[in-house]
């Protein structure tokens, strides 16, 4: 079960939390609850201080099929396009 905790924290602080946090495309909770588990397990985190959470490491996956799926249309647009030049088919000008 999650547990909450209070802080008070002065306005300058807070919109600092807030930019950094919306740079990372985080909530404040996610991005403080990050900061706190890196300093408490840093031997969690890779050499460059990358941390992804769960659902980052889906949309990650999610955006390399997409890119991947779209290098394969690109592929094929070239083959398409090298077997009509080999054929002396329509050339670009």
């Amino acid at each position: 079960m999650a547990k909450s905790i209070a802080i008070k924290i002065d306005e300058d602080l807070f919109r600092d939390i807030h930019v950094q946090a919306a740079k990372r495309r985080l909530s404040i909770e996610q991005y403080v609850t990050g900061l706190i588990k890196r300093d408490l397990f840093p031997e969690r985190f890779t050499e460059h201080g990358v941390v992804l959470t769960p659902e980052q490491k889906e949309q990650l996956k999610a955006a390399a099929q997409t890119a991947n799926a779209g290098a394969c249309q690109i592929e094929e647009a070239l083959a398409k396009v090298q077997g009509q030049l080999e054929q002396g088919g329509p050339t670009m000008m």
